[in-house]
């Protein structure tokens, strides 16, 4: 097999794709499932997006959302849409409602390519989104759909000047405190990141990579397709994970390395043991939230050392642990790209060991986030010091090893998913028998956390089902709460801050109700 060619960083993957387009027009890029790319096709694919966009009068830096299940049409759009320089807006597949609307609106996206099988999400809210001119249904066979659309459009090649500072996309981070952020990020931010997974996980030619999460994230886009084009190996996603069918795909696939939120490990070493859960490729896995003793036993069991990271939309990779070296319950040291430092509140700098705010900064322009769309004063609020402020607390060791401990932000974390707890309370809110309500994460063994509401009626009785009906209503289904509790009064702080410690102290009282015991099916 021919040896990976040596390239400068290139200034976004669009150009990447082009050259590999011309190095190795026949080789495989992308499996997914049943769909297979080379790096031929996706070359042609994306100048094929970039005549459609322009024959739509889609201007240069203009938002355009992109609301697809993993596949090859969401690698295409998303490559046309860098090569041409317009934004990409990924919109996650389980977002309804306000959810939907609020990053639609805030910015003022024109245009939107949505899978048929999604396209009622959008129907439901038509009404509220005035600036949206043009939905392209992928999966439609019509002539007015996806693939007949490229076909007219011509597959010529595009000319593409787009720069590595330009803006190539706007991923929403689950909101705090009020709605979601949009993460501003540039070209560059997607290279570097995947130029650093490529080197710490020594990614090659011969690699096969696998990953199940949505490409409306960071994760699948930029730790696994990138780093597999810049290494030259072969990337394959599949739109759902399945802990019993997991390590068959990794068999037929001949998958050599995968990547893992903290849930993954604890659902594959729940399946039953077997003689063969080491007849497998797969030499390393790179995630983030698994456990040192889940780590150990993952290893001990499959024969397979997970690599853990520590970064965020904002950040990228801000640090990690190496192949070969144990660095129990920590998140490794600094990357090439970062310095991080630990502050007390007031911003002063902590010795080893002392915990407090996570804070970083990068060592090389493009690395990071420009800002928060249209939200200058948080920008700078997080840039305050000229240091990002994480919300994250943690701690370091004198060997400069990262330790994670909790979140200052209030984000409920499940399955892989971020919750914004605001969003949940503000639907539940909404309805006409909550008075107030407070959302928090309790602990489970299998999603990392369960969404939990402590609510304060306003007068009239209401079942925990229809609560539950009204969120489905509204809220992607793994942010309907699971656990739902009745309360006179929430405590509060003499600010008359809800005191959420206090809630999470109690946890899943005797008098809490909970879907799954009463049997209650989420509608997805």
């Amino acid at each position: 097999m021919s040896k990976v060619p040596t390239i400068a960083p290139p200034p976004t993957i669009a150009h990447l794709v082009a050259d590999r387009a011309r190095d190795w027009p026949d080789r495989v890029a992308i499996s997914f499932e049943e769909q297979v790319q080379t790096f031929a096709e996706l070359d042609r694919s994306a100048n094929a997006v970039c005549h459609l966009l322009a024959k739509l009068g889609v201007a240069r830096s203009e938002h355009v959302a992109v609301m697809l299940e993993n596949g090859a049409e969401a690698v295409q759009a998303w490559l046309g849409i860098a090569r041409y320089g317009a934004i990409e807006v990924p919109l996650g597949s389980a977002l309804r409602g306000d959810g939907l609307v609020y990053p639609l609106v805030k910015c003022s996206c024109r245009l939107a390519i949505v899978h048929a099988s999604l396209l009622d999400r959008i129907s439901h809210v038509r009404d509220r989104l005035p600036q949206l001119e043009t939905v392209i249904v992928v999966g439609d066979a019509g002539t007015q759909g996806w693939k007949a659309r490229l076909l007219e459009a011509g597959h010529e090649p595009y000319a593409s000047d787009v720069a590595a500072e330009d803006t190539a996309v706007v991923l929403f981070s689950s909101g705090t405190t009020g709605p979601p952020k949009g993460v501003v990020l540039p070209h560059s931010a997607g290279f570097w990141l995947a130029h650093g997974v490529r080197e710490v996980m020594g990614y090659g030619h011969d690699d096969v990579l696998f990953n199940a999460f949505p490409l409306s994230h960071v994760n699948a886009r930029y730790t696994t397709i990138y780093p597999a084009m810049l290494a030259g190996a072969r990337a394959v996603l599949h739109r759902r994970f399945s802990a019993s069918a997991f390590w068959d795909i990794c068999r037929t696939e001949r998958i050599t390395a995968f990547n893992y939120m903290g849930v993954i490990p604890v659902l594959l070493l729940n399946q039953t043991v077997t003689q063969g859960d080491r007849d497998h490729c797969v030499t390393r896995a790179y995630g983030a939230g698994a456990a040192d003793k889940i780590s150990d036993q993952f290893e001990e069991r499959f024969g397979v050392p997970l690599v853990e990271t520590y970064g965020s939309t904002e950040l990228g990779m801000v640090s990690c642990t190496r192949l070969g070296e144990r660095s129990p319950d920590s998140c490794g040291v600094a990357s090439s790209d970062y310095q991080i430092e630990i502050q007390d509140e007031l911003g002063w700098p902590l010795p080893s060991g002392g915990t407090g705010e996570i804070v970083v900064r990068p060592t090389r322009p493009g690395v990071m986030f420009s800002r928060y769309l249209g939200d200058p004063a948080a920008t700078v609020e997080a840039l305050k010091g000229l240091w990002f402020h994480t919300g994250d607390r943690g701690r370091r060791d004198s060997e400069g090893k990262l330790y994670f401990v909790d979140r200052v932000k209030d984000v409920i974390r499940r399955r892989g998913e971020n919750i914004s707890s605001w969003e949940v309370e503000r639907v539940l809110e909404a309805h006409p028998a909550i008075s107030e309500a407070s959302a928090i994460g309790v602990d489970s063994h299998v999603s990392g956390q369960e969404v939990m509401v402590v609510l304060v009626g306003a007068g009239e009785q209401v079942a925990p089902a229809e609560l539950l009906e009204h969120c489905e209503k509204h809220l992607p289904y793994y942010a309907v709460p699971r656990y739902v509790r009745f309360v006179d009064s929430l405590p509060r702080t003499a600010s008359a801050r809800v005191e959420k410690y206090r809630l999470r102290e109690a946890g899943v009282t005797p008098d809490t109700w909970d879907r799954e015991e009463a049997g209650y099916v989420l509608k997805r």
